[in-house]
C-alpha cells in the first residue's frame, strides 16, 4: 500500500480528506483511499496553492499540479520503481555502533567491512553486515537528506538531482559573432550548434484570484472584495471551501459575477457545499459566461448559507487562463 502524508502548516486544525489534522502535526492516507474520491485531491490542491499544507507520496513533496492528478491511475514510470525501506543515510564508512536494521547505501571509497561494496544497501543483522546489490529501478528513502534516491544505470540518482553531464572532448575556446538569447544545443552525437529558443505562441497562462470572508458568513452580494481583469480571458474553474459547521440543513451556495451578471447561466452549475459536507469543499469547471474583458469587475455572492448552524472562513479562488 502506497503511503500519502498530509502535514499542516496552518496554526489550527485543518479538515482533510475527511479527517482533522492538529496544527503542525501529519497524517497517513492511502494511496487508494483519495484515488477512489476525486474530491479529495481537488481540496488538497487548494490547500496546497495556500500553503496551508504540504503533501508528500512515499516521502516526496509535490507540487500542486502533481496533488491535481493524485486520483488518476498510477504511471507507468512510478510502476516500474522498487520502494525498499527507508536507509538512514549514504555513506562509505560503517557505522561503529550500528542499531539492529540500520540499513545504508554505500558509496565509494567504502572502507573497513564495506570495503568493495560500493552502491550496495548494507543492513546490520545485529551481528554482521548483510548485502543487497541493487537492481534497476530500485527506490530508496535517505533519511539524513529528505531526499529520495532511484538505482539508475548503475548509480543512485536523487529526487531533483540530474545525473553527471557529459564533458565536452578537448579545450573550451572563446568565440565571436554569437547572437545574445541563443542557446547551445547537439545537433549530431558529437556536433553542436546555436539555435533561437522556439517562440512561445499557442502557450496559456493561469491565474488564480482569492476571495476570503474570515469569521462568519452571511448571505450578501460583493463578499471578500472585488478584482478587475488585466487583460482579455476566460474564467476556468471555481473552487468554494468553508470550515466544518453545526448546521442541520441546507448548504452554502456561491455565486460568480461578471460586471453584475452570474457566470452560470445553469445556476444549478454554482459551486454549493452541503452542510453535511465533511470536507467543506466545491469545484467547478462547468462555466458558461466565463468570457473576461479587460477591466470586468469580478464579484463573488454568497446566495445561501446553512439552515441551524453558520459556516465561517469562507474562501473561493477563482481560476482565470489568458492566451498567449
Amino acid at each position: 500500500m502506497r503511503t500519502v502524508t498530509i502535514r499542516n502548516l496552518s496554526p489550527t486544525a485543518v479538515g482533510v480528506c475527511g479527517k482533522s489534522i492538529a496544527a503542525g502535526s501529519s497524517g497517513s492516507f492511502s494511496l487508494g483511499a483519495i484515488q477512489g474520491n476525486a474530491k479529495y485531491s481537488d481540496q488538497l490542491a487548494t490547500l496546497t496553492t495556500k500553503g496551508i499544507v504540504v503533501v508528500y507520496l512515499e516521502g516526496v513533496a509535490l507540487t500542486v499540479q502533481q496533488v491535481q492528478t493524485l486520483d488518476a491511475p498510477i504511471s507507468a514510470d512510478m510502476e516500474k520503481e522498487d520502494w525498499q525501506n527507508s536507509v538512514k543515510s549514504r555513506t562509505a564508512t560503517p557505522p561503529g555502533s550500528p542499531a539492529q536494521g540500520d540499513r545504508y547505501i554505500v558509496i565509494a571509497v567504502a572502507t573497513g567491512l564495506w570495503a568493495g561494496k560500493e552502491t550496495d544497501i548494507a543492513t546490520w543483522t545485529g551481528t554482521e553486515w548483510s548485502f543487497v546489490v541493487p537492481d534497476e529501478g530500485m527506490t530508496a528513502w535517505v533519511e539524513d537528506e529528505d531526499k529520495t534516491y532511484t538505482f539508475n544505470t548503475g548509480a543512485w540518482i536523487g529526487t531533483g538531482a540530474a545525473p553527471a553531464p557529459h564533458s565536452l572532448a578537448g579545450v573550451l575556446h572563446t568565440a565571436a559573432g554569437l547572437t545574445p538569447g541563443h542557446v547551445l544545443t547537439a545537433t549530431g552525437a558529437t556536433t553542436f550548434g546555436f539555435s533561437a529558443l522556439p517562440s512561445p505562441t499557442g502557450q496559456t497562462k493561469r491565474q488564480t484570484i482569492s476571495f476570503q470572508v474570515a469569521g462568519a458568513v452571511s448571505a450578501a452580494t460583493e463578499q471578500g472584495g472585488v478584482w478587475f481583469a488585466p487583460a482579455a480571458a476566460a474564467i476556468v474553474a471555481v473552487y468554494a471551501y468553508r470550515k466544518s459547521t453545526a448546521g442541520t440543513g441546507g448548504s452554502t451556495l456561491v455565486d460568480v459575477n461578471i460586471g453584475g451578471t452570474t457566470i452560470f447561466t445553469t445556476q444549478t452549475n454554482r459551486p454549493e457545499i452541503a452542510f453535511d459536507d465533511a470536507d467543506g469543499l466545491s469545484k467547478v469547471t462547468t462555466i458558461e459566461a466565463g468570457t473576461l474583458a479587460a477591466d470586468n469587475k469580478v464579484t463573488v455572492d454568497v446566495d445561501s448559507i446553512d439552515t441551524g448552524g453558520a459556516p465561517s472562513d469562507l474562501t473561493v479562488e477563482i481560476v482565470v487562463e489568458y492566451s498567449a
